[in-house]
């Protein structure tokens, strides 16, 4: 019955948030437009985050570190995962913010929901999360050298795990076109 109903909700929040899932916002806090050599895909060197970001400024997609790819625009993703479970999420606002002064790059990215459902009714975790990348971008060696911070919300929980807080180092690192 609680699986019934944590779908039903998934699926109400599913059909009242997905049109204002597809903001995407560039900020450049000179105003000079988004630069040229931060436009393309970045993956980091772990944790599995990769964005694409367009010459706008935008976060058009972006893998997560649970291995999903999420194109912005559509608002979410769902799949399949080993062992039989699935994830779905809908995805909130992201924002991408360039400082030229320091060349810091400053990513944001919120799931308005996710959901992961076990097999054989074994359970549901469902919440919301904000996850941050923050640091300097390295023009010459096309690398981004963020701090990850994470906050993840339970709906059962109510409240973010202080673990998620620790800020974690990634690379990314800028992957040439084909």
């Amino acid at each position: 019955m609680k699986q019934i109903l944590s779908l039903t909700i998934f699926c109400l929040g599913s059909f009242l948030l997905l049109p204002g899932c597809n903001g995407t916002q560039a900020i450049n806090s000179a105003n000079e437009g988004f630069p040229k050599f931060l436009v393309g895909t970045w993956k980091a060197n772990k944790n599995l985050w990769e964005f694409t970001f367009e010459s706008d400024g935008t976060i058009s997609s972006f893998r997560n570190s649970h291995d999903v790819q999420i194109v912005v625009e559509e608002g979410g993703a769902s799949t399949k995962v080993p062992g039989g479970s699935k994830m779905d999420f809908i995805i909130g606002p992201c924002q991408a913010k360039f400082t030229p002064q320091t060349d810091e790059l400053a990513v944001t990215i919120v799931t308005d929901l996710f959901l992961l459902e076990f097999p054989k009714g074994e359970g549901v975790i469902q919440g919301s999360s904000i996850d941050k990348f923050i640091g300097k971008v390295s023009r010459k060696d096309k690398t981004w050298n963020a701090k990850w911070t994470s906050s993840d919300k339970l709906t059962d929980v109510g409240q973010a795990s202080p673990a998620d807080a620790i800020p974690r180092d990634l690379i990314f690192t800028k992957i040439p076109l084909k």
